[in-house]
């Protein structure tokens, strides 16, 4: 193999780990939201305030029910 056929199949390799881990975390979140719910916690309305804090405003969208009220206990939120 020559050298730069070496470093693209480093890359190549390096992408697969990544999206490996990709997977597996997309699957540790759904376990999250799956044991919040088993715990009396409504998944859309985690996952929206997990949204908006990511984009860091107290509404997107105007969507329907304000988060703001839900989310009051969630640590400063």
């Amino acid at each position: 193999m020559t050298e730069t056929g070496a470093i693209m199949e480093q890359y190549i390799q390096r992408i697969e780990r990544l999206e490996d881990e990709r997977r597996e975390l997309g699957q540790d979140i759904r376990d999250v939201y799956d044991d919040a719910k088993r715990n009396g916690f409504n998944p859309k309305i985690l996952r929206r305030i997990v949204r908006e804090r990511a984009l860091g405003q107290e509404s997107v969208g105007g969507g329907g029910v304000p988060v703001a009220p839900l989310s009051s206990g969630v640590g400063g939120y």
